[in-house]
């Protein structure tokens, strides 16, 4: 039984790209944030004693302060930008049944995380956090470019147009894989292809997701608002097909290979760590 309507299916097949307002809820979203500004005030201490930073900033809510501290020193940004944090609310986060329950209609009911996720905190006038255009599959190892998976992209504070929202170009992903070749921060598509393509924005609210097809071109713009844009991104596909990625997939669900879904947030951690990759067949 589908968690999402036919229409809705439809759409992502045909478009490549479809938006569900309010998947994921603030019982899940909060504690995530908490576990995030937990790790921020350890790093602020940890910087204030050293005589790195002046001011801790402590007043300042979760879409402002990093704003303050990452003027201060760059090491914020980069201690909790990409795959770097795996507490046990990211477990709860990437795990959670509204998630696995909408990846299952188009995977199937054994789901792998690909062990891709990242948190993206987009700070203002900051050229590391410009995403050009790209596809998913441009980072995957070549033999593994055409393996089939779906990216949620989910804002942890809104994401408006003037706040780096995303931006997708609808039914791109049907041209199959494109040529990518290396920007100033990031892979850069090949975008004569696409000149016939229109680019959209994609502004969405905390809890909303945005789901992406593997072969999708999209891409996230510069803001000059003072205020920060959070947004965690991550993955799933069928656990027989390989990655085409380093980090440590795991298996979130299944009816096939039961006893090996991970279930405990230490063990989450440590395959993390020990970059742990399992082969099911």
């Amino acid at each position: 039984m589908h968690t999402l309507s036919e229409s809705q299916i439809d759409q992502f097949n045909n478009e490549g790209y479809l938006v569900i307002n309010n998947l994921v809820p603030d019982r899940i979203v909060e504690p995530l944030i908490d576990e995030i500004s937990e790790t921020i005030d350890t790093i602020a201490e940890e910087l204030y004693a050293k005589g790195v930073i002046k001011d801790k900033i402590e007043g300042e809510g979760f879409e402002t302060r990093m704003v303050g501290l990452h003027a201060q020193s760059e090491e914020f940004y980069h201690r909790v930008f990409c795959g770097r944090l795996h507490g046990p609310k990211f477990f709860q986060f990437l795990t959670c049944n509204e998630i696995l329950n909408v990846a299952e209609d188009f995977v199937g009911p054994d789901l792998l995380n690909c062990g891709i996720y990242r948190l993206r905190p987009k700070l203002p006038d900051h050229a590391n956090t410009v995403v050009n255009w790209h596809q998913d599959a441009g980072y995957a190892r070549e033999d593994c470019r055409s393996t089939y998976s779906i990216a949620f992209w989910i804002p942890l504070t809104d994401a408006e147009l003037d706040r780096g929202c995303m931006w997708v170009i609808p039914k791109a992903h049907k041209l199959g894989y494109i040529n990518h070749g290396r920007g100033e921060h990031y892979l850069q598509i090949d975008m004569e292809p696409l000149n016939d393509f229109e680019q959209i924005p994609v502004p969405m609210k905390k809890g909303d997701a945005l789901l992406l097809h593997h072969l999708l071109p999209h891409s996230s713009r510069g803001h000059t608002r003072n205020v920060m844009r959070w947004s965690v991104d991550t993955r799933y596909q069928v656990p027989t097909m390989p990655t085409g990625f380093g980090e440590a997939p795991f298996l979130c669900r299944s009816t096939r290979w039961p006893d090996r879904v991970v279930t405990d947030p230490d063990d989450f951690a440590r395959r993390r760590v020990e970059r742990i990759h399992e082969t099911f067949e």
